[in-house]
């Protein structure tokens, strides 16, 4: 089943050129005939064109590239920021500003500006600036707003572009080419189809066939693209988790090795004082026993002397001869 009915089509006014004058012979193979001077496109094509734009886009956004939809005529700005909003991409309805992609590194630091002003601006912080600055800073930031707005978040070269009339977008198409980024067009008869990757014939002027073909590119965008931010936020969420789980083994591990190296502190520090202890009743006993042992000497030596004071002196043969004689 086809993304857009042929009917649908009709009815939006999808089918109709410019004058056949104005054609582009590239695009003969689009076009179905021509009435009162309008060539008329064969809605055939632009259904298989549609939903082949449709697929690609859905396949591109569901792996997570991103689109700039790109469309500065006043009949296509306004469709052209709300399914970029609704889908969650970026887009240029201002004029294209060069080397938007061919100098995307310059274009960053821009873009790095303009959300850092953004940021200020809705902090307040632009009220404690002196008038005449606070009015320099909100100039640039609503100049850099129109200019930059739709792509502000960009931080990578897009993987597409969506354009609404590939000649009023030429630079951009440039660029892309340039840079090997496919682009998908909305292209009328007098443009060339061949400039452009996925044509979709039919007619670029009209609010109503633009806002059509941009939202059935916009309904395989979306669902898309939910789901790639539905399955990015699971896959954080678990990256998350797993850290905390990783963080929690580290803090784990870590207070079992500090609970063993105090142990082991506290093992050796038993240790050593044991080890003291020891050493001073083995130093203590050996001087406990010498003071013993001289007490012992001592009165063993006291002793033999009192006992041979007791006892009665025995006398010589010639002391006991002369007492005596004397008596």
């Amino acid at each position: 089943m086809p993304v857009v009915a042929m009917e649908e089509l009709l009815a939006n006014g999808v089918h109709f050129g410019h004058k056949t004058r104005r054609w582009n012979p590239r695009m003969a193979r689009f076009i179905y005939g021509a009435r009162n001077e309008i060539h008329i496109f064969d809605l055939r094509e632009t259904v298989q064109a549609i939903d082949a734009a449709h697929a690609y886009l859905s396949a591109l956004v569901s792996r997570g590239g991103r689109v700039i939809f790109v469309g500065t005529k006043r009949q296509a700005r306004d469709a052209t920021r709300d399914i970029a909003n609704s889908t969650g991409q970026f887009y240029v309805i201002e004029r294209w500003l060069g080397g938007t992609l061919t100098n995307f590194e310059t274009i960053k630091h821009r873009l790095q500006t303009l959300r850092e002003l953004r940021i200020r601006a809705a902090d307040g912080a632009f009220d404690a600036l002196p008038k005449r600055e606070r009015r320099r800073r909100e100039i640039e930031l609503e100049r850099l707003e129109r200019k930059m707005g739709g792509i502000a978040h960009l931080t990578e070269l897009p993987q597409a572009l969506v354009v609404i009339d590939p000649n009023r977008e030429a630079n951009a198409v440039r660029e892309a080419r340039a840079l090997g980024i496919p682009v998908v067009a909305l292209v009328d008869s007098n443009c060339d189809p061949d400039t452009v990757d996925l044509p979709i014939p039919g007619n670029d002027d009209s609010l109503r066939s633009v806002g059509l073909v941009l939202g059935a590119l916009g309904s395989g965008i979306q669902p898309a693209w939910e789901a790639y931010e539905s399955a990015r936020v699971e896959r954080e969420q678990r990256e998350r988790q797993e850290r905390e789980r990783q963080e929690q083994i580290r803090r784990d591990l870590a207070r079992k090795k500090q609970a063993l190296l105090q142990k082991a502190a506290t093992a050796k520090l038993e240790q050593e004082t044991s080890d003291r202890s020891g050493d001073g009743d083995g130093e203590e006993k050996p001087a406990r026993e010498r003071a013993t042992s001289r007490r012992g000497s001592g009165g063993r030596r006291s002793g033999g002397r009192s006992r041979g004071a007791g006892r009665p002196r025995r006398q010589s043969p010639t002391a006991a001869g002369s007492s005596d004689s004397s008596n």
